[in-house]
């Protein structure tokens, strides 16, 4: 079950996955933009095909009881490949906050905007 996270003004949250551009030799080209949103913060992020340790520390502007974790494909490489995120953990200060997230996502390279919100709650 998808579950939003509830985002508290003026605490600290990190999210922290890996990510490749997956279908080109390893190396720094080309590269796919991405954005990654949690509630009201918003990161742009390059995946190149290479693994990659991701990791955003920030501190909430506003509160957002209804958050929800999601990553949007901006640029692609082609039309076809596109980044591979996984491990994905999002934590509120020292403690995890609403449980520990893994999700392997490709984002293709489509006309339009892709989406995919990764929110899962372990028990």
């Amino acid at each position: 079950m998808w579950k939003p996270i509830a985002v508290v003004a003026g605490d600290t949250y990190t999210i922290s996955y890996t990510n490749i551009l997956q279908g080109f030799a390893t190396g720094t080209s080309p590269t796919s933009e991405y954005d990654v949103q949690l509630g009201s913060a918003v990161f742009d992020e390059t995946a190149i095909p290479t693994v990659q340790s991701t990791t955003l520390t920030f501190v909430a502007p506003v509160s957002d009881l209804n958050a929800h974790l999601s990553f949007t494909t901006i640029t692609s490489a082609d039309d076809f490949h596109g980044a591979v995120l996984s491990d994905i953990v999002v934590t509120h200060g020292l403690a995890l906050a609403e449980g520990h997230f893994l999700f392997v996502g490709i984002f293709a390279a489509a006309s339009a905007v892709t989406i995919i919100e990764a929110i899962g709650r372990s028990r």
